[in-house]
């Protein structure tokens, strides 16, 4: 996935947000060239590994596992904080959609770039490092996949009402689970890949993937020495499971499991 972050001045009036539009607007009614889509990350195959995890776990291994694995706790408030990109991908989209009518197809890039905000209750812009955003528009619909570029962005994450800092270096990829329509907000399950390195009050990992709703954080992780993995959840509540190839373990102690 070949991807360049944007180079231009910041948005104004937002002092933490710029935002350019690179796109073609043309009648459908009529033959055009279109702007240049950028690629954008294609996330079917982790999807897939989210539905289809292939370990074979019995009691004794899953509590191995969970010892293994990073906190979950700590890590959905990581990747939440990053989550916080989609509110920018809902401001491109708005963006785009003032260009459109019935009428009209808009297809091309926005770039955004996002200024974090700091680990701290007061943001503060400019010494905590940046994010990078290509959005691809093709046909009136901000394609699903997003790649970003984060440079060493401090943000702030929330593990039981307590505020972690969250800093992440290198390249993140994103998955809105589908096209997203102009002046469609986006609502859902995400699922996002960082193949840098985020560092969550101390809890310092690196190529790692999770997908999530409001409700639920998925992890997937890989057994060590084993090419095989497993999805171990965390509802709304902090109650723990983890699922392998033929059933689903409940943790609710977090470490002691049994199957149902």
């Amino acid at each position: 996935m070949n991807w360049h972050p944007a180079e231009s001045k910041r948005f104004a009036p937002d002092a933490w947000r710029r935002l350019t539009l690179l796109a073609v607007v043309c009648s459908t009614l009529l033959a055009c060239g279109g702007a240049d889509i950028p690629n954008t990350p294609d996330l079917s195959t982790l999807q897939g590994e989210f539905e289809h995890p292939t370990a074979v776990l019995d009691e004794t291994s899953v509590g191995e596992a969970l010892l293994q694995m990073p906190s979950l706790r700590q890590l959905a408030a990581g990747f939440r904080a990053a989550g916080t990109t989609t509110d920018n991908v809902n401001t491109a989209d708005e963006q785009a959609a003032s260009g459109a009518g019935s009428r009209l197809n808009i297809q091309g890039s926005i770039k955004v770039n996002v200024r974090c905000p700091g680990g701290l209750d007061e943001r503060s812009f400019g010494p905590n490092g940046s994010i990078d955003l290509t959005i691809g528009v093709e046909r009136n619909l901000i394609k699903r996949g997003i790649a970003m570029m984060a440079h060493d962005c401090v943000m702030r994450g929330d593990v039981l009402g307590t505020p972690v800092r969250v800093a992440i270096d290198g390249p993140i990829y994103m998955d809105l689970g589908r096209d997203l329509g102009l002046r469609q907000r986006w609502v859902g399950r995400l699922l996002m890949l960082i193949t840098g390195s985020i560092d969550i009050e101390g809890l310092a990992v690196e190529n790692l993937a999770a997908r999530w709703t409001s409700d639920t954080f998925e992890y997937l992780f890989r057994i060590p020495s084993e090419d095989t993995w497993v999805i171990a959840a965390m509802g709304a509540d902090g109650t723990v499971s983890v699922r392998d190839s033929q059933q689903t373990w409940s943790c609710p102690d977090g470490s002691t499991c049994s199957a149902f």
